[in-house]
């Protein structure tokens, strides 16, 4: 399982790179990461983006989760929606990061598990 937060701000979403060496290396993503034994999704995500980011994040409301299987492993998606609260995003433990308009991140190669939530966001502000 995986705790993921979307973090926006002024109408922007933050995005991060994956770094190269990793697994899907150089693909987009929302920030966030596993979610460890006891510990709640709300909570793996702010851990998260400060050791990712260092950035502080209040937790909103649970956007949805999507269940994706690749050919080597099996990921639960748990995707919450976040305000910054504090810090400067920094590329601590990615390798960049942007803020995009959700009609940019269209652009940006996301992981075949991300593309639901890329759609749902971009679609839900044109209809705004």
């Amino acid at each position: 399982m995986v705790g993921v937060g979307v973090v926006e701000k002024e109408g922007r979403y933050l995005i991060t790179q994956r770094r190269f060496d990793d697994h899907l290396g150089g693909i987009w993503e929302f920030p966030g990461g596993k979610i460890r034994e006891g510990e709640s999704d709300e909570d793996c995500v702010r851990r998260e983006l400060d050791e990712e980011l260092g950035i502080q994040v209040e937790v909103r409301e649970h956007l949805g989760t999507i269940q994706y299987a690749y050919p080597d492993r099996k990921l639960e998606l748990r995707f919450y929606r976040c305000l910054l609260a504090s810090g400067d995003p920094k590329p601590v433990e990615v390798q960049d990061f942007r803020w995009a308009k959700p009609d940019e991140l269209i652009y940006y190669q996301f992981p075949k598990a991300d593309r639901e939530i890329v759609e749902k966001l971009a679609k839900a502000r044109s209809n705004n």
